[in-house]
């Protein structure tokens, strides 16, 4: 039923399931939070699973949203670089299979809106204006309220833009800070005087831009995460620190089994299936280890829902 790109979408949603599934039979369970995190399929998710992710703020990992996105942008960017495909024609279609992508997994407004943020960032850098993250994201944000204005008033869009508000405006300019001093404590011929040291620097780099993008959009969303759902996940710092790589990874093994499949590749599909077994495995032996600590989770909420409000508002 539709018309012809419904049922073409419909076709190639259908696909994906099958590529993502191909090798993984015996492991149903490990399976339905691959198909979450990879096409924002929840429905196959126990309802352990479903609370588990719930209570340890980490349920938007199944959320087609900025991340999966980002993600697959990111990655077909890398691709398209790789194969030296022209920069213009390498936006143009890493947006149409963007678009594409968004469509398979159900055009949730929270995908629409990660598509329109990353359609500003990239279209920018096709005309040789690389336009600011900032400004990118008021765009997108008046687009997605032009096109549908009651979208203001839903969790999501709240959330979607709270969040990467406080990356922008706290997260990166923290991590900026932190790096500059730093860096002004080690003299510049120490600093890359071995392949150790610079090994070091890296890898600092790396923990401590995780920490201020993690802690920035714990800290922003935790208003509403208080005034929606009513809890309160004090580790989601630390937590998504080494959640969000892990489930960037699962994302990434997700596309390039799909690519295989589209190449009539199927025993490279499996092979990619496979990886992201040990890190599903891995997530929630970590996740179940976490709600068993007290004050992992705390339900709370607001006295009044406006206060929720001003305290995003405030920050």
């Amino acid at each position: 039923k539709g018309n012809r790109l419904e049922q073409f979408v419909g076709i190639l949603r259908r696909n994906a399931i099958r590529t993502l599934g191909i090798g993984l039979k015996d492991y149903p369970a490990e399976r339905s939070i691959y198909l979450g995190m990879m096409l924002g399929i929840k429905g196959e998710l126990s309802n352990d699973d479903k609370e588990l992710f719930l209570r340890t703020g980490t349920l938007h990992l199944f959320a087609i949203s900025g991340l999966h996105v980002g993600i697959i942008a990111v990655t077909l960017a890398s691709l398209f670089t790789v194969l030296r495909v022209p920069r213009r024609a390498s936006v143009i279609l890493g947006l149409v299979l963007l678009f594409t992508y968004v469509e398979v997994t159900g055009a949730s407004p929270s995908a629409v809106r990660a598509f329109c943020m990353t359609a500003f960032f990239w279209a920018g850098k096709s005309l040789v204006r690389q336009m600011p993250p900032f400004q990118a994201l008021v765009a997108s944000a008046l687009t997605v309220l032009i096109t549908s204005p009651t979208q203001l008033f839903s969790a999501g869009f709240q959330l979607s833009y709270t969040v990467v508000t406080g990356i922008l405006l706290w997260g990166i300019p923290l991590f900026q800070f932190l790096r500059e001093g730093y860096y002004q404590r080690i003299p510049q011929k120490v600093r890359n005087q071995s392949t150790a040291h610079k090994f070091f620097n890296k890898l600092w780099e790396l923990v401590i831009g995780t920490f201020c993008i993690s802690f920035s959009a714990t800290l922003s969303s935790a208003p509403l995460s208080i005034l929606y759902f009513g809890i309160l996940a004090p580790f989601a710092v630390f937590l998504n620190m080494i959640l969000v790589p892990m489930a960037s990874l699962v994302i990434v093994s997700g596309l390039f089994s799909i690519i295989s499949s589209l190449l009539l590749l199927p025993s490279i599909s499996t092979f990619f299936n496979h990886g992201p077994l040990f890190l599903i495995k891995l997530t929630n032996w970590g996740l179940e280890l976490l709600v068993s600590l007290p004050n992992s989770y705390l339900e709370i909420s607001w006295w009044n829902p406006a206060a929720g409000i001003f305290t995003v508002l405030l920050f």
